[in-house]
């Protein structure tokens, strides 16, 4: 009988008027708990049980939510390094902060009240050679990165080439040397955008021969002024 009202009572109720929290699932929180160290738990929670990840992109929508998923989820992680680049005045902790105020935080918030001491801001930039990394701070990601997942990119459709590529193509080039250079390197997971061919009117799960090869575009940005790269883009890609 119970059942039967709770179903009716939600199928009469527009979805407009609906609780709030109800909707986003926050009604549903787990009180803080530790999981013993002698639990086991899913292949993958195994497989990252005392990782140290890095994550790049964290400040976008797919990277907050796999920082979300990992802090919550990887109860035995040991810790995440994000690489941030300070931007509009605000130095890379402050962006650490502020990414925390996310309402995607707030059931973690809850669940694993501790999340703050598994993080780490360290400053750099993707689009810059060595990803603008101190030579401190590439030593000590060198020295205790086991897994790498690497979110950053641009996603804008009117990117212009030299700022796209520098990003989505030559940051990419960065992190893997990076990874090189690890170690303890267990895998490396590369989030890449899913409009990479969406000229295409059906997009197949395979790899796509590029109208130009990635070494000519390179060659191109240095022989090249912004002007005549505009000129050469519709061609080239």
């Amino acid at each position: 009988m119970v059942v039967e009202e709770l179903k009716l009572r939600n199928a009469t109720v527009p979805y407009h008027l609906r609780d709030p929290l109800e909707i986003l699932g926050e009604r549903d929180f787990k009180p803080a708990r530790q999981i013993p160290e002698d639990v086991k738990g899913s292949d993958i929670q195994e497989f990252l049980r005392g990782a140290r990840v890095l994550l790049t992109g964290a400040t976008g929508f797919m990277g907050k939510m796999v920082l979300e998923k990992l802090l919550r989820g990887v109860p035995h992680l040991e810790h995440i390094y994000l690489v941030i680049r300070p931007k509009k005045g605000q130095e890379v902790n402050d962006r650490l902060n502020a990414i925390f105020e996310d309402r995607v935080y707030r059931r973690l918030k809850t669940e694993v009240p501790w999340y703050r001491s598994k993080v780490t801001a360290v400053e750099g930039d993707v689009s810059l050679p060595g990803l603008g990394l101190s030579p401190q701070d590439r030593q000590t990601l060198v020295d205790n990165i086991t897994v790498v997942y690497h979110g950053a990119a641009t996603v804008r459709f009117n990117e212009h080439i030299r700022s796209a590529t520098a990003i989505n193509v030559l940051g990419t080039r960065e992190i893997l040397g990076l990874a090189r250079e690890m170690a303890n390197l267990k895998s490396i997971i590369h989030v890449s955008t899913a409009f990479a061919n969406c000229n295409h009117l059906h997009i197949e799960e395979r790899f796509y021969d590029m109208p130009t090869s990635y070494d000519e575009i390179i060659q191109l940005l240095k022989s090249k002024d912004d002007a005549e790269l505009d000129a050469l883009t519709p061609s080239r890609l």
